[in-house]
């Protein structure tokens, strides 16, 4: 008989729910087309004409995902029958009744365990899902568990949330890979975890350093984007923290980059089939092993040779360059615009970094649009502290109140000055 068993919180993510806004009851909730690990949820309105072609695409993917691990296809069981009495069919058209049934889905059966079913919330854009998260410093998520906020979009359908990926159609692939890389290890260590071992996992993970666990499983969703043709080779920018910094004081903006090297410099030939147990394993014993892992690490990256460009992409990935540039793009200036892009110009010189936060200190005043716009993204650097564990978060609160006090005065000079502080000293914090 199956067993299930408790999912594992083994990803350090913030957690969102997908579902539609509550301030748009007058659109049709969205009961979307499955797909075979699923369901597919178009975020702000109906379905795409190529949503044929979206789900195909979706489809692939996941598979691609898993074949590159060597796991099997999640199996969808039969669906239950189900009868319906003369109130239940009164209220079929209600969309409270139409969120229940959406969320109500029974579990997929995927290598020895039962898995809950996966929805993929489609965004039309990136800046439609930033926008509805409201912080502009991810691309796509992937969540287990509802939201508790204030954003408009979530409501009382959370109490049937399950496992979603959200991801904008502008980006689609690579974050889509992503994504499911997280989704299949999170799952893959449920079902090879020995069952002995389940509630001794926090025990297990809390003698590794909360760090190399995190880069560990970014490593692992990184190689799998880059192992799919999904995005590019960023060893360099993990050499150029190998060169001058280790594994025990990584700033967390690196964690995906040096993550990945880490990743690649401890995967063993063959492929274990319990590699997320296998990982855990070899490094429980952190104190012991800490030494030969870091010069393995090293040793991997030692023959790559680093530019000024590269440098350049380190420092700029170091300093959340284009998260700043995101928070601040309703009032940027055309002068400040040529400065970010110079950032990915092939002559382009550390002392284009510079002068691209040079340029932030003369910024115009906006006007209500550009306002409203800032609002939105304000709080972007303040949830990115708190997800990476920023000592100062009751600083950040009260520079928060602030910003927002500055806004409503249309006190542009004071919020300007704020915004920035709050961003360099964010940036400090890392030790840069």
């Amino acid at each position: 008989m199956m067993r299930t068993r408790r999912l594992l919180g083994v990803l350090a993510l913030l957690l969102v729910l997908a579902a539609i806004s509550g301030s748009a009851a007058e659109t049709e909730w969205p009961l979307a087309p499955e797909w075979s690990l699923g369901y597919v949820s178009w975020m702000y309105g109906p379905a795409p004409p190529d949503a044929d072609a979206v789900v195909t695409e979706l489809e692939s993917l996941a598979r691609a995902v898993l074949d590159l691990w060597a796991l099997p296809s999640p199996s969808r069981p039969e669906p239950p029958e189900q009868t319906q009495t003369g109130s239940e069919t009164a209220a079929a058209g209600d969309q409270a009744a139409k969120r229940q049934q959406f969320w109500a889905k029974p579990m997929l059966s995927w290598n020895g365990i039962e898995i809950p079913f996966l929805t993929v919330c489609v965004f039309p854009d990136a800046e439609s899902l930033n926008t509805a998260l409201r912080r502009f410093d991810v691309n796509g998520l992937f969540t287990k568990a509802p939201l508790i906020g204030s954003q408009p979009w979530v409501d009382r359908s959370c109490a049937y949330a399950a496992p979603a990926i959200l991801a904008p159609l502008d980006r689609w692939r690579q974050v889509l890979v992503h994504q499911l890389a997280y989704w299949v290890f999170d799952n893959w260590l449920s079902s090879v975890m020995p069952a002995s071992y389940e509630e001794a996992i926090p025990v297990l993970t809390a003698n590794i350093p909360h760090e190399i666990h995190r880069m560990l499983v970014e490593g692992f969703a990184e190689y799998t984007a880059w192992a799919l043709g999904e995005k590019e080779n960023s060893e360099t920018i993990a050499a150029s923290w190998a060169a001058e910094g280790s594994l025990d004081n990584v700033p967390p903006p690196l964690f995906s980059e040096v993550g990945e090297s880490l990743f690649r410099s401890m995967l063993p030939d063959p492929i274990p089939s319990d590699l997320p147990w296998w990982i855990l394993e070899q490094l429980a014993s952190w104190t012991d092993v800490a030494e030969k892992v870091e010069s393995e690490w090293r040793r991997s990256l030692a023959d790559i040779g680093l530019t000024e460009a590269d440098r350049v992409d380190a420092l700029a990935r170091r300093q959340l360059l284009g998260v700043c540039a995101r928070i601040l793009e309703p009032v940027l200036t055309g002068e400040a615009a040529a400065a970010f892009d110079r950032l990915s110009q092939d002559d382009r010189s550390l002392a284009d970094i510079d002068r691209f936060w040079e340029t932030l200190s003369n910024l115009p005043t906006p006007d209500d649009v550009g306002w409203d716009q800032l609002a939105l993204r304000e709080q972007t650097y303040g949830i990115i502290a708190k997800s990476l564990d920023h000592p100062n978060l009751y600083e950040y609160a009260s520079q928060q109140s602030t910003l927002t006090n500055f806004r409503a005065a249309r006190d542009w000079d004071g919020y300007l000055a704020l915004m920035i502080a709050m961003l360099r000293d964010g940036i400090a914090f890392w030790g840069l």
